[in-house]
């Protein structure tokens, strides 16, 4: 089964990505890079800094031979941390919300006299919304459940829905929540502070939630269009095909790679390694614990591409994406559903942090 969910008509002009002239993206750290309007409107001459070791979902497309019309044209207004509901905050995140995005998209693009602000149409135009992880995540983490506060968070997304929509958005890509508690960070919470509920029936609770929403926009905004894009179904059938086949680490993360999660310089190779980890960062699904690692999001990429293009560029785009698996499987120590657990000095040092302040999953 396809992991979309389509509503009113098809996203016309956009739903072709390869016609696709703009792209306005929303969300946390699994899509963001570290644009800032202010610094300029070409993103190609700005430093990536993502949460994967190099290039997430979005940027394996606008960085794609097959869409050189997505090349400078996707601006990314994603922030690590950020959440729907404003009042959704804990200490040590960047209490960046959904409004928050918004306003930076309106001051940047709608209300500038910038002379280099770039002219986009509405029709040729595609805006992704991608939350949930830290909405979810910061209550939880607190003890809470995000479902005391869904009235509240899903009326705020509808107001940025409604603004972007007064401001000239048609074209709507909006994602679910992924199954984030199978990373191994969490796992260890889960062993570490047992009075801890799962998090599934909250991100249940969130995508029931999000499904006769996105359902509804075309109804309440008329002339709109929207995707409702399962990263949930996508991920979970991911991670089974790797644990099937053996070909990456998906029970634990090298902590060496982490600092390269923080600022991706553009010259690291994609067969990068380090002698003190088990595996080149090309073979592991988690890069510190709870964010995917760069090859994730170009199989990531590739499923959202044949969502919304064509199928002959879907065909040219996804060639990159199929030459990721290693040849053979990896050996089976490293695989052990026990070698994802930390002991000794270095689980005290998570347990400090753990306590010190919340763990940012998005």
């Amino acid at each position: 089964m396809s992991p979309v969910l389509r509503s009113g008509s098809k996203l016309r002009d956009a739903r072709h990505l390869q016609d696709t002239k703009h792209w306005f993206a929303f969300g946390d750290s699994w899509t963001a890079n570290g644009f800032k309007a202010q610094a300029g409107y070409d993103p190609t001459k700005q430093p990536l800094r993502t949460s994967a070791g190099g290039k997430t979902w979005l940027n394996e497309i606008s960085y794609s031979e097959t869409f050189p019309n997505l090349r400078n044209t996707v601006y990314d207004f994603a922030v690590g941390g950020a959440t729907v509901y404003p009042e959704t905050r804990a200490a040590g995140l960047p209490n960046v919300s959904f409004p928050d995005e918004v306003d930076r998209f309106e001051n940047g693009f709608i209300k500038s006299t910038n002379p280099d602000k770039p002219t986009w149409d509405s029709s040729t135009t595609l805006f992704s919304v991608a939350f949930g992880i830290n909405d979810v995540n910061v209550p939880w983490y607190s003890g809470r459940k995000v479902e005391a506060v869904l009235d509240e968070t899903f009326q705020v997304f509808d107001e940025q829905i409604a603004r972007l929509y007064r401001l000239g958005a048609r074209n709507f890509l909006i994602f679910d929540v992924p199954y984030y508690d199978k990373a191994p960070l969490v796992q260890i919470l889960y062993d570490t502070y047992r009075a801890l509920p799962r998090l599934d029936g909250s991100i249940n609770a969130w995508n029931d939630r999000l499904r006769p929403y996105v359902a509804g926009i075309p109804l309440r905004y008329p002339g709109a269009s929207v995707e409702l894009y399962s990263i949930n179904q996508w991920l979970d059938e991911a991670l089974e095909s790797i644990e099937a086949s053996g070909s990456m680490i998906a029970n634990t993360w090298c902590g060496e790679y982490v600092p390269i999660s923080k600022d991706y310089p553009p010259d690291v190779p994609e067969d990068f390694s380090l002698p003190t980890c088990p595996a080149p960062l090309r073979q592991y699904v988690w890069i510190d614990g709870t964010h995917p690692t760069w090859p994730i999001h170009r199989l990531l990429a590739h499923d959202v591409v044949k969502t919304i293009a064509s199928t002959e560029h879907h065909s040219s785009f996804s060639r990159r994406s199929n030459d990721l698996a290693p040849s053979a499987p990896l050996p089976r120590h490293l695989l052990k559903s026990g070698s994802g657990r930390r002991t000794g000095a270095e689980m005290r040092r998570f347990r400090a942090r753990a306590l010190a302040r919340p763990i940012v999953l998005g």
